[in-house]
C-alpha cells in the first residue's frame, strides 16, 4: 500500500504540477494545450498557403521547400492519377506541367483549411481554388484536397496529397 502512494505521489509530482505551472496563473493547463495547438495548427495551414502560393507563381523550389524530398516519403493522389515520391512527381508531372507553354497558372489557392494536429503529424481539408489558361483560353476550377504533413526540425512538410 506503501508503495502505491508512492507511485502516485510521483506521478501527481511529475505531471499533474508541472502542468499546472505551465499554464501559469490564473490558466487552466487544458487552456494552455489549446492555446499550443491553435499555433501549431496555424504553422500547418500556413505552410499548405505557401505550397499552393509557389505552384501559383510556378516556384519548382518553393513547392520543394514544403515536401518531404526523400525517396517514397511525399505521395500524391490527383484525380485517377498518382506519383510516388517527390522525384516522380517533380519529374513526371510538376515540371512539365510548369513548362507547358499552352498552360499558365492565373491563381491557385488552398482556402478554408480545417486542420487536425497530433505531436509531430497533422491532416487537413481544404478547398482548392483554380483559375489557368490552356491554349489561350480562361479556366476556372474548384475542388477539393486532403493533406498528411508531418514536422520536421521544427518544420512541417507535406508527405501526402489527395487532390479531386
Amino acid at each position: 500500500m506503501k508503495y502505491n502512494k508512492l507511485i502516485l505521489g510521483a506521478f501527481i509530482l511529475g505531471t499533474v504540477l508541472p502542468a499546472a505551472a505551465w499554464a501559469g496563473p490564473g490558466h487552466k493547463a487544458e487552456h494552455s494545450h489549446e492555446m499550443m495547438q491553435e499555433k501549431n495548427q496555424s504553422d500547418v495551414a500556413k505552410t499548405l498557403r505557401a505550397y499552393a502560393l509557389a505552384l501559383q507563381i510556378s516556384d519548382l523550389p518553393g513547392v520543394e521547400s514544403h515536401v518531404a524530398k526523400e525517396g517514397t516519403e511525399f505521395t500524391i493522389f490527383e484525380g485517377k492519377g498518382a506519383n510516388i515520391g517527390w522525384a516522380d512527381y517533380r519529374d513526371n508531372h510538376l515540371a512539365p506541367e510548369l513548362n507547358n507553354p499552352d498552360f499558365k497558372i492565373t491563381q491557385y489557392e488552398f482556402a478554408k483549411i480545417t486542420d487536425t494536429v497530433s505531436g509531430d503529424w497533422a491532416s487537413a481539408t481544404f478547398a482548392i481554388n483554380m483559375s489557368y489558361t490552356y491554349k489561350g483560353e480562361a479556366k476556372n476550377s474548384n475542388s477539393r484536397g486532403t493533406a498528411v504533413l508531418k514536422q520536421e526540425n521544427g518544420k512541417w512538410v507535406i508527405t501526402h496529397l489527395h487532390t479531386s
